[in-house]
């Protein structure tokens, strides 16, 4: 089951670490990471929480496959440096993100980490 999962930050390094962090210790693969724009962010606030307490300057969105809980699960153990947002096919904005998703900027400068080999 796809889910979007949207990263709202003051800094791309927070977001990027917040990538990472959630990739290496919340063992959730993501896809593709793409810069969305704040308005759409917005709007889906408003639909999802009713308001918007602080705006942010950098927003994410990536695609992963995993089912919605366990990325929220994963969520509440990592505690990453920025506001995360998820959303599945249950919510109206999923539609939104999915249809315009091509559309949305790409990310450059994440790597998803390598993997840790104990010897």
């Amino acid at each position: 089951m796809v889910c979007f999962v949207i990263f709202r930050t003051d800094s791309i390094k927070k977001a990027l670490t917040a990538l990472a962090d959630l990739v290496r210790h919340g063992k959730i693969k993501v896809y593709d990471p793409k810069l969305i724009p704040s308005e759409t962010v917005e709007k889906i606030m408003l639909d999802l929480c009713g308001e918007i307490k602080n705006p942010k300057d950098v927003n994410i969105v990536a695609k992963t496959n995993e089912k919605g809980g366990r990325v929220i699960f994963s969520l509440k153990r990592i505690h990453p440096p920025a506001h995360l947002i998820v959303v599945t096919s249950r919510h109206d904005a999923f539609d939104a993100i999915d249809s315009n998703y091509q559309n949305y900027r790409s990310l450059r400068g994440f790597t998803p980490p390598k993997k840790i080999i104990k010897s």
